[in-house]
């Protein structure tokens, strides 16, 4: 028995030893050879940046290719890096439009490295200095309105400075954005003349010429939903009469005692009011049963503010429970005038004063009153993120939207008009 399981113990060793001698070396060799150099270099110049394309060599351990070059005379060489996989390398950060030299480097898998290959590069303008052509400030409520172009859309920073009481230019804020074509207001500024600078910078500390000036922020306050007695002010118009039916208004009453209209302006983003349950049907409007299903989109209601009022912007919060997701409004467009709206006329088909008062297909809308108002904001409820997908919307999307809302401005040439009805 024993002699059994020593020659069963000694064919298991030498199976083992034999398994281990047939075991693959995978890997790489290493040898003291350099690679053959990069050929056939052709450049694209960029805006403060450069496009190299090449030839690699035909050797087969092949890393990829380095490029060394400067940013700056007085400054340490830099180094960018594309793999063998692509026949590309990509250069930025360049400061100016200064001539270059770039040396191509063939690295293999043993780090040896080639002869360089020295190519010049002429980069072109920086973006920086390019949007700086298009920035442009004006006062708005509370703050400044900037506006700019940035078809690169770069990842650039747009950075506030105010003057203090000792004459020092003082950081306040910087907007980061890559928005090819857009606008932002720097807000909770003194309604005091003060010199304001606004500077452009991008991910490579590339900074523009600032735009100096001195301006005067336009007082601003919190339009209120009630009179000095506490009542409510904003009142969704033509309901009290009966013709929002006529007008295509959502109908839902003010005297609702859950959800409400009073409930949108109460200052508490808990409470909400609520278009309906039930979606917005056609029969609502025409009484007609068979038009129960058609739901209607847009959604209109007017509201009369009480008087006249100057608007900056607008902060939305949508539905807690119902965030970035559901009936959430994702677009809606705000509208004025000073004209009382037109008058319903009862004897008048209600489907014609509904194509007059909507776009709704279903009763050949066109809208109409569109003529006799004033287009002041076109918003979209998107996330910091600039995320539009419904199916990829994060819970950091979520959180972002519960703790900020959405703010939406009012087109600066309307700011400085008064309107009574939205």
């Amino acid at each position: 028995m024993k002699k059994f399981l020593y020659i069963i113990l000694l064919a298991s060793i030498s199976l083992v030893f034999i398994r281990c001698e047939d075991m693959k070396d995978w890997s790489d060799p290493v040898d003291d050879v350099p690679p053959g150099k990069i050929s056939n270099p052709m450049v694209e110049n960029l805006n403060g940046a450069a496009q190299i394309t090449y030839s690699l060599p035909s050797d087969n351990d092949i890393l990829g290719v380095k490029a060394v070059f400067f940013l700056n005379e007085n400054e340490a060489p830099r180094e960018a890096f594309s793999s063998a996989f692509r026949d590309t390398i990509d250069l930025d950060g360049f400061p100016d439009t200064n001539e270059r030299i770039v040396k191509l480097i063939t690295v293999d898998k043993s780090k040896n490295e080639s002869e360089p290959v020295e190519v010049v590069v002429n980069p072109l303008t920086p973006a920086v200095h390019l949007i700086r052509e298009s920035l442009s400030v004006n006062e708005t409520f509370g703050g400044l309105y900037v506006t700019w172009e940035n078809p690169y859309k770069e990842d650039i920073g747009i950075s506030l400075f105010m003057e203090d009481s000792t004459g020092t230019m003082v950081h306040n804020y910087t907007y980061f954005t890559n928005v090819a074509e857009q606008g932002y207001s720097f807000r909770g500024l003194e309604n005091t003349p003060t010199r304001f600078q606004i500077q452009i910078r991008d991910n490579w500390d590339r900074y523009s010429d600032p735009l100096d000036t001195v301006m005067t922020p336009i007082y601003e306050e919190y339009i209120s939903s009630k009179d000095q007695y506490g009542q409510l002010i904003i009142l969704q118009y033509a309901h009290s009469d009966g013709t929002a039916e006529y007008r295509g208004d959502v109908p839902r009453w003010a005297q609702h005692t859950s959800q409400d209209w009073p409930d949108m302006f109460d200052g508490n983003i808990g409470n909400m009011f609520n278009t309906g349950n039930q979606g917005n049907p056609l029969s609502q409007y025409t009484k007609n049963p068979a038009d129960e299903l058609k739901m209607m989109f847009p959604v209109y209601f007017i509201m009369d503010m009480g008087r006249s009022c100057k608007f900056s912007r607008i902060k939305f919060w949508q539905w807690s429970t119902r965030t970035l997701a559901g009936a959430a409004p994702k677009h809606f467009q705000l509208w004025a005038t000073n004209e009382e709206p037109q008058t319903v006329n009862f004897s008048t088909p209600i489907l014609e004063s509904l194509a007059y008062w909507t776009s709704w297909p279903e009763v050949g809308g066109y809208d109409g009153w569109t003529e006799k108002w004033d287009l002041i904001a076109d918003c979209w409820n998107i996330p910091a993120s600039g995320q539009t997908d419904p199916l990829l919307i994060s819970a950091d999307d979520v959180a972002w939207a519960k703790a900020n809302g959405f703010e939406h401005e009012i087109f600066p040439e309307f700011t400085n008009k008064t309107y009574r009805y939205i």
